[in-house]
């Protein structure tokens, strides 16, 4: 395997990973608002 193709999916594998998703940021969004998760 070329060393450039490993070092490429490494970096887009870790920016994914870093990443957090819609689910996540639902999470923190309503944390910060102070309502618990679920809540109309």
């Amino acid at each position: 395997m070329d060393s450039a193709t490993l070092i490429s999916f490494l970096a887009v594998d870790l920016l994914l990973v870093c990443v957090p998703g819609a689910d996540w940021a639902y999470v923190i969004a309503a944390g910060l608002r102070g309502r618990s998760v679920g809540s109309p």
